[in-house]
């Protein structure tokens, strides 16, 4: 997983959408986004040492793996589903993601 950190947020974008949620909608996303992640045992999320493309970034270990028909764009997908966002069925590039957002 691949953690970046963002002192405000982004300027929406051509790959960027602002997404409304309710209350337990975001908590839907958070537990899906918590959940992840793997942890050590004292709970921690896992860190990868080492592994990062500046100082405001790290990388986690996280639960499942990237893959030709599961990546990040499908994961993004999955999550906003999970929090009942209308999303598309499949989602393999950052548009699938996008479409119903717009």
């Amino acid at each position: 997983m691949h953690v970046r950190l963002l002192r405000s947020p982004p300027p929406t974008g051509e790959l960027i959408r602002p997404v409304r949620l309710s209350p337990t909608q975001y908590r839907l996303l958070c537990n899906y986004i918590d959940r992840a992640f793997r942890r050590q045992p004292d709970g921690r999320y896992l860190l990868i040492p080492g592994y990062s493309y500046g100082i405001r970034d790290r990388f986690y270990e996280g639960n499942g793996s990237y893959q030709l028909f599961f990546n990040c764009n499908n994961w993004t997908n999955t999550a906003l589903k999970t929090a009942g966002v209308k999303t598309a069925q499949w989602a393999p590039f950052p548009q699938s993601v996008l479409y119903h957002l717009d």
